[in-house]
């Protein structure tokens, strides 16, 4: 017996359309995540920069010590807890911040950390001068900010790739 040929549906077979839209989908997603992850770095790195631009008072460090911290799965890892007095103009306030964000790593790099920061020792506090509470002894950001600014910036990058990708194989070249 000999079966007529169908022709395909308007659009093509849903299998067809399917894989047509699987870039542009991928696109979106990237793009999404990348301006997130762009935007949350971008954040974290320019607070980070305001905080090396504020102004600075000497203090003495108070206290610190090692801090355990218990991942869900059993993992360990340490911060460096710290508190330190300083004085902005005649007010006298007691602070906590190490950093502008709050890090853990191995008990040798906490350890390490904890070395220069014993009571007694003489420091230097970032000061938000609008909010003299608001200090930090280290205004670095660290390695964090970057690697998610970076990782924006390849996301953003990516899926603008597959967003044209998509736009030329529909056979409609940007204007």
């Amino acid at each position: 017996m000999v079966y007529p040929v169908q022709p395909a549906p308007r659009g093509g077979f849903p299998a067809e359309r399917a894989s047509r839209r699987g870039p542009i989908v991928l696109a979106v997603f990237l793009l999404i995540l990348g301006v997130a992850f762009a935007t949350i770095g971008g954040n974290m790195l320019a607070q980070s920069w305001s905080a090396a631009r504020r102004p600075t008072t000497p203090g003495t460090i108070l206290t610190s010590g090692l801090q355990q911290h218990r991942g869900s799965k059993g993992s360990v890892s340490w911060s460096v807890e710290v508190t330190y007095s300083y004085q902005v103009g005649n007010a006298h306030f007691v602070g906590d911040r190490l950093a502008m964000l709050r890090s853990r790593g191995s008990h040798s790099s906490a350890s390490q950390d904890l070395r220069a920061l014993s009571p007694g020792t003489a420091c230097t506090v970032y000061y938000d001068p609008e909010d003299p509470q608001n200090a930090v002894l280290r205004p670095s950001p660290g390695p964090v900010p970057y690697v998610l600014a970076a990782g924006g910036a390849i996301g953003l990058l990516a899926g603008l790739a597959c967003f044209l990708a998509w736009w030329y194989k529909r056979g409609a070249p940007p204007a």
